[in-house]
Protein backbone atom coordinates (compact mmCIF):
# COMPACT_ATOMS: atom_id res chain seq x y z
CA UNK A 1 0.00 0.00 0.00
CA UNK A 2 2.60 2.56 1.00
CA UNK A 3 4.65 1.32 -2.19
CA UNK A 4 1.13 2.66 -4.52
CA UNK A 5 1.38 5.79 -2.31
CA UNK A 6 4.42 6.66 -3.03
CA UNK A 7 3.71 5.69 -6.96
CA UNK A 8 0.83 8.07 -6.93
CA UNK A 9 2.77 11.19 -5.26
CA UNK A 10 5.63 11.04 -7.35
CA UNK A 11 3.73 10.65 -10.92
CA UNK A 12 3.28 14.01 -11.79
CA UNK A 13 6.79 15.21 -10.56
CA UNK A 14 7.72 12.37 -12.83
CA UNK A 15 5.72 13.73 -15.68
CA UNK A 16 6.73 17.23 -15.01
CA UNK A 17 10.95 16.47 -15.52
CA UNK A 18 10.01 14.76 -18.54
CA UNK A 19 7.58 17.66 -19.64
CA UNK A 20 10.84 20.27 -18.76
CA UNK A 21 13.19 17.73 -20.35
CA UNK A 22 11.09 17.50 -24.02
CA UNK A 23 10.90 21.29 -23.94
CA UNK A 24 14.77 21.97 -23.57
CA UNK A 25 15.46 19.47 -26.07
CA UNK A 26 13.38 20.37 -28.87
CA UNK A 27 13.63 23.82 -28.41
CA UNK A 28 16.86 24.35 -27.84
CA UNK A 29 18.52 26.19 -30.67
CA UNK A 30 20.58 24.58 -33.33
CA UNK A 31 23.98 26.86 -32.84
CA UNK A 32 23.99 25.15 -29.40
CA UNK A 33 24.67 22.00 -31.36
CA UNK A 34 28.66 21.47 -31.64
CA UNK A 35 29.48 20.26 -35.13
CA UNK A 36 30.19 17.05 -35.92
CA UNK A 37 33.44 15.24 -37.77
CA UNK A 38 32.21 12.51 -39.64
CA UNK A 39 34.94 9.64 -40.65
CA UNK A 40 34.84 7.51 -43.52
CA UNK A 41 37.15 4.09 -42.59
CA UNK A 42 36.50 2.46 -45.90
CA UNK A 43 37.14 4.00 -48.96
CA UNK A 44 34.01 2.71 -50.76
CA UNK A 45 31.16 4.38 -52.44
CA UNK A 46 28.96 2.95 -49.53
CA UNK A 47 30.62 4.60 -46.94
CA UNK A 48 30.95 7.79 -48.39
CA UNK A 49 27.36 7.59 -49.90
CA UNK A 50 26.89 6.87 -45.78
CA UNK A 51 28.58 10.22 -44.55
CA UNK A 52 27.31 12.68 -46.89
CA UNK A 53 23.91 11.14 -46.57
CA UNK A 54 24.33 11.75 -42.75
CA UNK A 55 25.57 15.45 -43.04
CA UNK A 56 22.61 16.20 -45.28
CA UNK A 57 20.33 14.80 -42.03
CA UNK A 58 22.53 16.70 -40.03
CA UNK A 59 22.15 20.27 -41.64
CA UNK A 60 24.87 21.55 -39.45
CA UNK A 61 28.08 22.19 -41.81
CA UNK A 62 29.21 19.03 -40.67
CA UNK A 63 33.19 18.10 -41.65
CA UNK A 64 33.77 14.94 -43.02
CA UNK A 65 37.23 13.45 -42.87
CA UNK A 66 39.01 9.97 -44.17
CA UNK A 67 40.76 7.21 -41.75
CA UNK A 68 41.72 5.53 -45.44
CA UNK A 69 43.47 6.39 -48.59
CA UNK A 70 42.63 5.04 -52.43
CA UNK A 71 40.63 5.83 -55.14
CA UNK A 72 36.68 5.63 -54.64
CA UNK A 73 34.71 4.20 -57.73
CA UNK A 74 31.22 6.00 -58.32
CA UNK A 75 28.13 4.72 -60.01
CA UNK A 76 26.37 7.92 -59.48
CA UNK A 77 26.86 11.73 -59.02
CA UNK A 78 27.48 12.85 -55.65
CA UNK A 79 24.61 15.13 -55.15
CA UNK A 80 25.51 17.88 -52.37
CA UNK A 81 22.53 18.86 -50.62
CA UNK A 82 23.51 20.92 -47.87
CA UNK A 83 26.24 22.52 -46.54
CA UNK A 84 29.12 20.66 -45.11
CA UNK A 85 33.10 19.99 -45.79
CA UNK A 86 34.71 17.07 -48.08
CA UNK A 87 38.62 16.94 -46.09
CA UNK A 88 41.41 14.03 -46.87
CA UNK A 89 44.19 15.75 -45.43
CA UNK A 90 46.90 13.02 -44.26
CA UNK A 91 45.38 10.92 -47.01
CA UNK A 92 45.50 10.45 -50.85
CA UNK A 93 41.64 10.28 -51.84
CA UNK A 94 40.40 10.03 -55.20
CA UNK A 95 36.58 10.60 -56.38
CA UNK A 96 36.47 8.73 -59.08
CA UNK A 97 33.55 9.01 -61.82
CA UNK A 98 35.38 6.36 -63.87
CA UNK A 99 34.74 7.59 -66.89
CA UNK A 100 31.03 7.04 -66.52
CA UNK A 101 29.16 9.28 -64.42
CA UNK A 102 30.09 13.59 -63.26
CA UNK A 103 31.47 13.42 -59.98
CA UNK A 104 30.37 16.03 -57.48
CA UNK A 105 26.77 18.34 -57.73
CA UNK A 106 26.59 21.20 -55.63
CA UNK A 107 22.97 22.22 -55.24
CA UNK A 108 21.89 26.22 -55.25
CA UNK A 109 22.41 27.61 -51.67
CA UNK A 110 24.80 24.91 -50.27
CA UNK A 111 28.32 26.28 -48.92
CA UNK A 112 30.57 23.42 -49.77
CA UNK A 113 34.41 22.61 -49.41
CA UNK A 114 36.69 20.54 -51.03
CA UNK A 115 40.12 20.21 -49.40
CA UNK A 116 43.34 18.01 -50.31
CA UNK A 117 41.07 15.63 -52.47
CA UNK A 118 41.45 14.55 -56.11
CA UNK A 119 38.22 14.52 -58.72
CA UNK A 120 39.31 12.74 -61.41
CA UNK A 121 37.40 10.67 -64.62
CA UNK A 122 34.58 12.07 -64.15
CA UNK A 123 32.49 12.43 -67.68
CA UNK A 124 29.13 14.02 -68.08
CA UNK A 125 26.13 13.89 -70.62
CA UNK A 126 25.51 17.23 -69.84
CA UNK A 127 27.83 20.06 -68.56
CA UNK A 128 30.58 19.90 -65.82
CA UNK A 129 32.47 16.52 -65.99
CA UNK A 130 34.15 16.96 -62.56
CA UNK A 131 31.89 19.61 -60.92
CA UNK A 132 28.51 20.93 -61.46
CA UNK A 133 28.37 24.17 -58.70
CA UNK A 134 25.32 25.79 -58.16
CA UNK A 135 26.16 27.35 -54.51
CA UNK A 136 29.27 28.58 -52.52
CA UNK A 137 32.05 26.18 -53.27
CA UNK A 138 35.56 26.49 -52.01
CA UNK A 139 38.29 24.17 -53.48
CA UNK A 140 41.86 24.23 -51.65
CA UNK A 141 44.63 21.96 -51.89
CA UNK A 142 43.09 19.58 -54.41
CA UNK A 143 43.46 18.44 -58.07
CA UNK A 144 40.43 18.14 -60.86
CA UNK A 145 42.12 16.24 -63.78
CA UNK A 146 40.94 14.18 -66.67
CA UNK A 147 37.33 15.07 -66.59
CA UNK A 148 35.27 14.92 -69.51
CA UNK A 149 32.21 16.38 -70.73
CA UNK A 150 29.86 15.86 -73.80
CA UNK A 151 28.66 19.35 -73.75
CA UNK A 152 30.61 22.41 -71.85
CA UNK A 153 32.98 22.49 -69.10
CA UNK A 154 35.36 19.29 -68.93
CA UNK A 155 36.79 20.22 -65.28
CA UNK A 156 34.39 22.70 -63.68
CA UNK A 157 30.55 24.00 -64.56
CA UNK A 158 30.02 27.22 -62.20
CA UNK A 159 26.14 27.85 -62.85
CA UNK A 160 25.90 31.30 -61.31
CA UNK A 161 27.36 30.09 -57.79
CA UNK A 162 30.49 31.25 -56.39
CA UNK A 163 33.99 29.24 -56.89
CA UNK A 164 37.24 30.13 -54.49
CA UNK A 165 40.06 27.83 -56.08
CA UNK A 166 43.50 28.29 -54.14
CA UNK A 167 46.48 25.89 -54.14
CA UNK A 168 45.29 23.54 -56.69
CA UNK A 169 45.38 22.05 -59.94
CA UNK A 170 42.84 21.97 -63.00
CA UNK A 171 44.47 20.12 -65.46
CA UNK A 172 43.69 17.73 -68.49
CA UNK A 173 40.01 18.01 -68.72
CA UNK A 174 38.33 18.11 -71.55
CA UNK A 175 35.06 19.50 -73.72
CA UNK A 176 35.90 17.96 -76.36
CA UNK A 177 32.66 19.02 -78.41
CA UNK A 178 32.12 22.29 -76.58
CA UNK A 179 33.69 25.03 -74.36
CA UNK A 180 35.51 25.81 -71.55
CA UNK A 181 37.72 22.79 -71.03
CA UNK A 182 38.90 23.40 -67.56
CA UNK A 183 36.63 25.64 -66.05
CA UNK A 184 33.70 27.14 -67.38
CA UNK A 185 31.36 30.14 -65.68
CA UNK A 186 28.23 31.65 -66.58
CA UNK A 187 25.13 33.20 -65.21
CA UNK A 188 26.41 35.68 -63.07
CA UNK A 189 29.07 33.01 -61.45
CA UNK A 190 31.93 34.61 -60.13
CA UNK A 191 35.27 32.76 -59.65
CA UNK A 192 38.38 33.27 -58.01
CA UNK A 193 42.03 31.68 -58.53
CA UNK A 194 45.24 32.33 -56.37
CA UNK A 195 48.01 29.66 -55.99
CA UNK A 196 46.68 27.35 -58.57
CA UNK A 197 47.75 25.84 -61.77
CA UNK A 198 45.57 25.69 -64.91
CA UNK A 199 47.25 23.44 -67.40
CA UNK A 200 47.17 21.10 -70.18
CA UNK A 201 43.11 21.78 -70.34
CA UNK A 202 41.79 21.68 -74.12
CA UNK A 203 38.21 22.52 -75.20
CA UNK A 204 36.54 22.14 -78.93
CA UNK A 205 35.64 25.43 -79.25
CA UNK A 206 36.24 28.54 -76.38
CA UNK A 207 38.27 29.06 -73.73
CA UNK A 208 40.79 25.73 -73.16
CA UNK A 209 41.61 26.79 -70.03
CA UNK A 210 38.73 29.30 -68.74
CA UNK A 211 35.52 30.21 -70.35
CA UNK A 212 34.31 33.05 -68.62
CA UNK A 213 30.46 34.58 -69.71
CA UNK A 214 29.73 35.52 -65.78
CA UNK A 215 29.77 38.00 -63.49
CA UNK A 216 33.94 38.27 -62.46
CA UNK A 217 37.14 35.50 -62.62
CA UNK A 218 39.57 37.09 -60.44
CA UNK A 219 43.39 35.47 -60.61
CA UNK A 220 46.23 36.25 -59.14
CA UNK A 221 49.87 34.05 -58.14
CA UNK A 222 48.87 31.52 -60.75
CA UNK A 223 49.69 29.48 -63.73
CA UNK A 224 47.89 29.13 -66.67
CA UNK A 225 49.58 27.11 -69.75
CA UNK A 226 49.54 24.81 -72.50
CA UNK A 227 45.53 24.86 -72.60
CA UNK A 228 43.92 24.70 -75.76
CA UNK A 229 41.05 26.10 -78.02
CA UNK A 230 41.68 23.44 -80.73
CA UNK A 231 38.74 25.16 -83.42
CA UNK A 232 38.14 28.33 -81.23
CA UNK A 233 39.19 31.70 -79.49
CA UNK A 234 41.14 32.17 -75.79
CA UNK A 235 43.53 28.57 -75.54
CA UNK A 236 44.13 30.18 -71.85
CA UNK A 237 41.44 32.24 -71.48
CA UNK A 238 38.10 33.41 -73.30
CA UNK A 239 36.56 36.37 -71.82
CA UNK A 240 33.51 38.36 -72.23
CA UNK A 241 32.60 39.73 -68.81
CA UNK A 242 34.79 41.03 -66.11
CA UNK A 243 38.80 39.35 -65.79
CA UNK A 244 41.35 41.07 -63.47
CA UNK A 245 44.94 39.21 -63.49
CA UNK A 246 47.66 39.58 -60.93
CA UNK A 247 51.27 37.93 -60.54
CA UNK A 248 50.23 35.32 -62.98
CA UNK A 249 52.00 33.41 -66.02
CA UNK A 250 50.10 32.95 -69.57
CA UNK A 251 52.14 31.22 -71.77
CA UNK A 252 51.60 28.31 -74.42
CA UNK A 253 48.44 28.50 -74.68
CA UNK A 254 46.96 27.05 -78.00
CA UNK A 255 44.79 29.29 -79.95
CA UNK A 256 46.06 32.76 -78.14
CA UNK A 257 46.28 33.35 -74.38
CA UNK A 258 43.60 35.17 -74.07
CA UNK A 259 40.53 36.07 -75.98
CA UNK A 260 38.89 39.55 -74.32
CA UNK A 261 36.58 41.96 -75.17
CA UNK A 262 37.76 44.60 -74.77
CA UNK A 263 41.06 44.79 -72.39
CA UNK A 264 41.32 42.95 -68.90
CA UNK A 265 40.29 44.81 -66.53
CA UNK A 266 41.98 45.93 -64.36
CA UNK A 267 45.62 44.33 -65.40
CA UNK A 268 46.57 43.93 -61.38
CA UNK A 269 49.64 44.10 -62.00
CA UNK A 270 53.33 41.75 -62.20
CA UNK A 271 51.63 39.23 -64.94
CA UNK A 272 54.16 37.63 -67.79
CA UNK A 273 52.26 36.68 -70.64
CA UNK A 274 54.62 34.56 -73.55
CA UNK A 275 52.52 36.87 -76.62
CA UNK A 276 50.54 39.72 -76.19
CA UNK A 277 46.39 38.38 -76.77
CA UNK A 278 45.65 39.47 -73.33
CA UNK A 279 46.33 43.25 -73.32
CA UNK A 280 48.37 43.42 -70.26
CA UNK A 281 48.63 47.31 -69.90
CA UNK A 282 50.22 46.86 -66.68
CA UNK A 283 52.98 48.86 -66.09
CA UNK A 284 55.07 46.26 -63.93
CA UNK A 285 53.42 43.40 -66.24
CA UNK A 286 55.92 41.41 -69.07
CA UNK A 287 54.73 40.74 -72.80
CA UNK A 288 56.32 38.55 -75.11
CA UNK A 289 58.55 37.06 -72.46
CA UNK A 290 58.80 33.38 -72.10
CA UNK A 291 58.65 32.27 -68.83
CA UNK A 292 61.07 29.37 -69.15
CA UNK A 293 59.63 26.81 -67.55
CA UNK A 294 61.97 23.68 -66.29
CA UNK A 295 59.38 21.07 -67.79
CA UNK A 296 56.15 20.39 -67.75
CA UNK A 297 53.24 19.90 -65.42
CA UNK A 298 54.17 17.49 -62.38
CA UNK A 299 55.79 16.63 -58.84
CA UNK A 300 57.49 19.23 -57.81
CA UNK A 301 56.67 18.44 -54.22
CA UNK A 302 53.92 19.62 -52.39
CA UNK A 303 49.72 18.31 -52.53
CA UNK A 304 49.56 18.95 -56.26
CA UNK A 305 51.13 19.13 -59.20
CA UNK A 306 53.07 22.49 -60.83
CA UNK A 307 55.02 23.39 -63.67
CA UNK A 308 58.05 24.58 -62.79
CA UNK A 309 60.64 27.72 -63.65
CA UNK A 310 64.29 28.02 -64.41
CA UNK A 311 66.34 29.79 -61.91
CA UNK A 312 66.88 31.93 -64.70
CA UNK A 313 63.20 32.54 -65.40
CA UNK A 314 62.29 36.74 -66.09
CA UNK A 315 59.55 35.59 -63.49
CA UNK A 316 61.72 34.83 -61.22
CA UNK A 317 62.46 37.86 -58.27
CA UNK A 318 60.11 40.02 -59.92
CA UNK A 319 57.55 40.78 -57.06
CA UNK A 320 58.68 43.06 -54.34
CA UNK A 321 58.01 41.70 -51.12
CA UNK A 322 54.83 43.39 -48.87
CA UNK A 323 53.56 45.20 -51.69
CA UNK A 324 50.55 42.43 -51.75
CA UNK A 325 50.27 40.58 -54.69
CA UNK A 326 50.85 37.96 -52.94
CA UNK A 327 54.31 38.69 -51.76
CA UNK A 328 54.16 38.88 -48.25
CA UNK A 329 56.43 37.83 -45.68
CA UNK A 330 55.02 33.60 -44.04
CA UNK A 331 53.13 33.34 -47.46
CA UNK A 332 53.33 30.23 -49.30
CA UNK A 333 53.62 28.97 -53.37
CA UNK A 334 50.76 26.65 -54.29
CA UNK A 335 53.64 23.43 -52.77
CA UNK A 336 53.35 25.31 -49.51
CA UNK A 337 56.70 26.07 -49.56
CA UNK A 338 58.02 29.71 -48.58
CA UNK A 339 57.51 32.51 -50.81
CA UNK A 340 59.41 34.90 -50.68
CA UNK A 341 61.85 32.32 -50.74
CA UNK A 342 65.67 31.83 -48.77
CA UNK A 343 68.78 33.11 -50.85
CA UNK A 344 70.91 29.73 -50.58
CA UNK A 345 68.49 28.58 -48.07
CA UNK A 346 69.69 30.52 -45.30
CA UNK A 347 68.63 34.40 -46.05
CA UNK A 348 65.06 35.71 -46.72
CA UNK A 349 64.59 37.20 -49.85
CA UNK A 350 63.10 40.76 -50.67
CA UNK A 351 60.97 39.34 -53.67
CA UNK A 352 58.56 37.04 -55.23
CA UNK A 353 58.33 35.25 -58.19
CA UNK A 354 55.50 35.71 -60.51
CA UNK A 355 53.05 32.34 -61.17
CA UNK A 356 52.27 29.57 -59.04
CA UNK A 357 55.45 28.60 -58.40
CA UNK A 358 58.36 29.72 -56.13
CA UNK A 359 61.70 28.85 -57.26
CA UNK A 360 63.77 28.20 -53.87
CA UNK A 361 67.34 28.89 -52.93
CA UNK A 362 68.11 30.30 -56.20
CA UNK A 363 71.65 32.25 -56.45
CA UNK A 364 71.27 36.10 -57.47
CA UNK A 365 71.45 37.24 -60.68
Amino acid sequence: MRHALFIRATTPLLLLAVVLWSAFWFTAPASARSLATLVVSTCDESHLDAAITQATNDQANDTITFACSGDIPLTSTLVIKASMTLDGSGQSVTLDGGGHVGVLSVNSGVQFTLKALTVANGSSSGNGGGIYNSGTMTISNSTIANNTTAHNAGGIYNNGGTVNISNSTIANNAAPSGIGGGIYNLNGGTVTISNSTIANNHAQADGGGILNEGRTVTISNSTIANNAADNGYGGGIYSSATLSIGATILAGNGGSNCSVFGTISPDLGYNLESGTDCGLSGPTSQQNTSPQFQGGLQNNGGPTQTIALQPSSPAVNHIPVNTGHGCITGGTDQRGQPRPDYFLLLLPESTCDIGAYEVQGELLR
